[in-house]
């Protein structure tokens, strides 16, 4: 909801919010915003271990870079998925599009 409040507002710079939309969007901008420092953080960490192999993760730091590298995993395999789907809807779209043809020959 407050995705879409912040797009209208961007659509409309004249449009305001009421006092339930403000609390919405500051929600949601602020979770935005701690969302992406602590992705920050973590790339920060991962980019240091790159660099400094001998360094440690304190435990914290390890399940956070162990999320995060999980997060990208799924996020591949997600982007994987997704184009074999359309991989396949558009030769299923050709199959169909050749059959109906040679049926009106």
């Amino acid at each position: 909801r407050a995705k879409l409040l912040i797009k209208q507002k961007a659509a409309d710079p004249s449009m305001e919010f009421d006092a339930d939309e403000q609390i919405r969007v500051h929600q949601f901008e602020e979770r935005a915003r701690k969302d992406k420092e602590k992705r920050d953080r973590t790339v920060l960490l991962i980019k240091q271990k790159a660099a400094d192999p001998s360094m440690e993760f304190d435990a914290d730091e390890q399940i956070v870079v162990h999320q995060y590298e999980e997060q990208l995993r799924k996020d591949k395999e997600r982007r994987k998925r997704a184009k074999l789907l359309k991989e396949r809807t558009e030769e299923k779209r050709l199959y169909d599009s050749k059959r109906s043809w040679s049926e009106l020959k």
